[in-house]
């Protein structure tokens, strides 16, 4: 995190958290396409929300997955 650290919990801990809430698409920054979920949305301070695959990497797990390599359900 830019100007600043977060540490989550340990893996299986519970905890809480409150805070607005922030939705930002699938997250993914793609350049090559000039796609930037994040460009515009003031995050500061609040709990950011991402959901899903850009189609460009579902489509790439995809065809692992299909040629029997790793992808699918990593």
């Amino acid at each position: 995190m830019a100007g600043g650290s977060f540490r989550g919990p340990v893996l299986g801990e519970s905890f809480d958290v409150s805070g607005g809430l922030v939705f930002a698409g699938d997250g993914y920054v793609i350049t090559k396409s000039k796609v930037n979920p994040y460009e515009g949305l003031d995050v500061r301070g609040k709990i950011v929300v991402v959901a899903g695959l850009p189609p460009e990497i579902a489509a790439q797990r995809a065809a692992t997955a299909a040629r029997g390599g790793r992808g699918a359900d990593t």
